[in-house]
């Protein structure tokens, strides 16, 4: 720039770093790899703008569930913080649910969309 040109750090206004916590289960796949990785969340993924309280993110940032839906075409900028650094995950799960030997698969079931009848 020119020697008479204003300094460019005048003009930037720096916020707060952003302090967002999502909670996940232990086995959910890291984001960033998946991200990189050009991978999109499943139409059936629950929304993760959902989870992110109003006022969050700064007022120009695009959609959280845009990006994750189609992260080939929009690549994070090296400046931006790991995804993984807002991502908390939850201990495993320790459950038994006691069914008949004859139970259906349920695995199965689910992902032929069949409901608990």
């Amino acid at each position: 720039l020119p020697s008479w040109h204003p300094k460019l750090e005048r003009i930037i206004v720096r916020r707060d770093a952003v302090n967002l916590s999502i909670s996940v289960w232990d086995g959910h796949p890291n984001v960033d790899d998946s991200y990189n990785a050009g991978t999109a969340i499943s139409s059936s993924h629950p929304s993760v703008d959902a989870f992110i309280p109003d006022g969050t993110l700064p007022p120009t940032h695009p959609a959280v569930d845009t990006l994750l839906k189609n992260p080939s075409s929009n690549p994070l900028p090296s400046w931006h913080p790991k995804l993984e650094s807002f991502i908390i995950r939850r201990s495993p799960v320790d459950l038994n649910i006691s069914v008949r030997q004859t139970h259906p698969n349920v695995d199965d079931m689910y992902k032929a969309g069949k409901g608990i009848s």
